[in-house]
């Protein structure tokens, strides 16, 4: 038997204003499986955090960021004459909102 977290009324009252409508079938399924699956998640309230500090992650953040390396790269004139949607020096794409 799960320990029950939400009633079997709780359940229908919800799943009415979801408008789930589920049949007895059904209810029963989900009332089990919402149960089970609350019930292990409230294991968390057992978890000692009283002596946990607030920073815990001692990863170097300043890794994760590269230097900007200017490489050589296509001229604006060059680019431009790839394509056939320009409009004043600028390459025209379509509108999105």
């Amino acid at each position: 038997m799960v320990k029950e977290i939400i009633s079997k009324r709780e359940l229908e009252t919800v799943s009415k204003l979801a408008k789930l409508g589920l049949d007895e079938g059904q209810k029963e399924i989900f009332y089990r499986e919402i149960n089970n699956f609350l019930s292990s998640y409230s294991k968390f309230r057992e978890l000692e955090v009283g002596k946990i500090g607030v920073d815990t992650n001692n990863t170097n953040h300043g890794e994760r960021f590269n230097e900007d390396i200017v490489k050589p790269s296509l001229s604006q004139s060059t680019v431009l004459a790839m394509t056939k949607y320009r409009e004043s020096g600028y390459i025209q794409v379509p509108r999105i909102l």
